[in-house]
């Protein structure tokens, strides 16, 4: 037993000297006088505004995501929640851009709920920082949800329980009417083209992340960085084998699979 906690112990300490090695490659440093407090300024914007969010400031999902907004060029963000989780921690890092004397376009965060109300709670909150754009919409077809099939009768990923299947296809039938009433609005054809989007984050539907990853890689060719949030779920589990496959072009920069129900960080591979 005690064999087993060390191991874990352990496994959480590679995971930490894996995000700090990513932020000093990224920056040549685990941080930077400027973003120093960034969490603080995320934490307070939040109870001023009474909002939630489903990513929390002090985690290393949070700093990797503050640290990649920190350069980026533009990001699209699948999956906007009521704005004050990953949202709102992107935003400050681009922020942040602008306060250091970035050059170049204007950065901002184009983000993307397909849940209306929770869409127009977003718009609410992040409205007067002035670098995030929320849509409404679907980032993938209905029809290319995760097979139902599979929901119940197939491998199940990591952080999924057997006992679980009939929960779980009660949450794809709701997933699939959102994205249904949706469909109409399918917005990352024309974000892609209309913005530079180096670094994608997809947190979307439980049962559309390998969809999403497909139309992002699909539409955004200057993409270099793409954030997965639930690795060990349906939500980017498949996804995440995706990228990791040989010849995918792209090539693990960091990842965690203790925190939250795990996340990692790809880079697009140049020396293919």
């Amino acid at each position: 037993m005690w064999r087993g906690r060390t191991a874990i112990f352990a496994c959480s300490l590679c995971a930490k000297a894996r995000v700090r090695f990513f932020l000093r490659r990224q920056h040549g440093s685990t941080g930077s006088p400027l973003g120093a407090h960034w969490y603080e300024w995320v934490s307070q914007y939040k109870t001023s505004h009474g909002c939630r969010g489903q990513v929390q400031p002090h985690s290393r999902f949070s700093e990797a995501l503050y640290q990649l907004a920190r350069e980026a060029q533009g990001i699209l963000e699948v999956g906007t929640w009521e704005g004050c989780g990953s949202s709102l921690i992107l935003a400050k890092g681009i922020l942040d851009q602008r306060t250091k004397g970035a050059k170049g376009g204007a950065r901002l965060l184009q983000t993307i709920e397909a849940d209306r109300l929770r869409a127009a709670a977003a718009r609410q909150v992040l409205g007067d920082l002035g670098v995030v754009n929320v849509t409404t919409g679907a980032a993938s077809l209905a029809a290319d949800i995760y097979p139902l099939y599979d929901v119940m009768h197939g491998a199940l990923p990591p952080a999924m329980h057997d006992r679980e299947r009939s929960e779980y296809a009660r949450w794809w039938r709701g997933e699939r009417g959102v994205s249904t009433r949706r469909a109409a609005t399918q917005p990352i054809p024309e974000l892609c083209a209309s913005h530079v989007i180096d670094v994608a984050v997809l947190d979307g539907g439980e049962f559309f992340g390998h969809a999403d990853l497909v139309e992002v890689l699909r539409h955004c060719r200057q993409l270099q960085y793409v954030a997965l949030d639930d690795t060990a779920t349906f939500k980017n589990y498949h996804t995440r084998r995706q990228l990791l496959a040989r010849g995918s072009g792209w090539r693990m920069s960091v990842e965690d699979t203790h925190e939250r129900h795990g996340w990692a960080v790809f880079k697009r591979d140049h020396r293919r």
